[in-house]
């Protein structure tokens, strides 16, 4: 028959008993609102109850944030038309266009920029989690079968809280700006070299776009993204570090590989 071993007593059960407390203090749940601060304890509340779909819906509505603040900045004086024109100069576009179409041009870009700008930033956002999640599950499914979707997708969500935080950041910045036209609206926080170096047509160069994937927020977003897809799926594999990884990387060169063929 098996002997029970003695509890630890004194000095030494003291510290067993601390150890043990810090340990569950380290990961016990903690609202998702803290994962900037507390990123096991959120992410273990993540797991515990995912709630996807509500993660996701936070996700939207703060990447719709930047777009629906520029659009209320720039129809300010009903000078929207100037507005998108000078934004069209700054990336090299406007030169693009012969400059007798350029009135008529202007008349399809306006209207279409009011639409498609917020559809295109929820879009990406969305994208992004979405595809990190679905390649990260595919990965590890064969091999740890219990692993579940819905943790994984919130738990992705949830790691991209820096974006959140970018997204207020921009659209705070848009809104107060007196005038729209003096900020870079595709990055008016300045968060990576390219914009703090370069403005205007100088910023879109393969150069430039290469140290925009420097962004200071997207990087925090990649680091917290793969702490939780580690906890959603059990720890003790690499694969949420290569898939996140892996695609930021890919789509930063793809990027530079659109400048390069841009600007030759």
């Amino acid at each position: 028959m098996a002997m029970a071993m003695p509890a630890p007593t004194g000095a030494e059960g003291a510290l067993a008993l601390s150890l043990s407390g810090l340990r569950r203090r380290e990961h016990a749940p903690r609202a998702r609102v803290w994962v900037l601060f507390d990123p096991d304890g959120a992410f273990a509340a993540t797991i515990a109850r995912p709630r996807w779909l509500a993660c996701l819906l936070v996700a939207a509505l703060c990447a719709l944030a930047p777009p629906v603040a520029f659009l209320i900045a720039a129809s300010r004086g009903d000078d929207y038309a100037s507005v998108i024109a000078d934004e069209m100069k700054k990336s090299g576009r406007w030169d693009r266009i012969p400059p007798s179409a350029r009135d008529r041009a202007l008349g399809v870009i306006v209207p279409a920029t009011k639409a498609l700008l917020p559809v295109g930033a929820v879009a990406k956002r969305l994208s992004w989690i979405v595809t990190v999640a679905l390649v990260c599950y595919g990965l590890v499914r064969a091999t740890r079968p219990r692993v579940r979707l819905s943790a994984v997708l919130a738990c992705a969500a949830v790691g991209a809280a820096p974006l959140f935080i970018h997204d207020l950041v921009a659209a705070a910045e848009l809104v107060s700006a007196p005038d729209v036209r003096a900020l870079d609206a595709t990055n008016p926080v300045l968060s990576n070299p390219a914009a703090w170096w370069w403005s205007g047509a100088a910023g879109r160069t393969p150069l430039a776009t290469a140290l925009r994937a420097l962004d200071v927020f997207e990087l925090w977003a990649c680091a917290w993204m793969v702490v939780g897809l580690d906890r959603a799926v059990g720890g003790r594999t690499r694969v949420p570090a290569l898939v996140v990884v892996g695609l930021y990387v890919l789509l930063a060169a793809g990027s530079v590989v659109q400048a390069a063929f841009a600007a030759a």
